[in-house]
């Protein structure tokens, strides 16, 4: 498995979020520029990238609402493992 960097997360981000640059602090889901689908497919692809499985009670915007907290959040999931 490859380790999660912020360069990975961001290269994971940019085919869902639009052609926008996405800089490590800009809002995702509260902003509105991932819908729920585009949440779903992006939990799946990091679940398939990091070989971990999310909870549904860790798909939140305090784990998944900016590339940061994304980084955070796969990096506490493979410490787990």
């Amino acid at each position: 498995m490859p380790e999660p960097t912020l360069d990975a997360i961001l290269g994971l981000l940019q085919p869902l979020a639009g052609a926008e640059a996405l800089a490590p602090e800009s809002a995702l889901l509260s902003s509105g520029r991932l819908d729920s689908f585009q949440l779903l497919d992006l939990v799946e692809s990091l679940e398939d990238t990091y070989g971990f499985a999310a909870q549904a009670s860790e798909v939140t915007p305090e784990n998944l609402d900016t590339p940061a907290l994304i980084l955070a959040y796969v990096q506490g999931k493979r410490a787990q493992a």
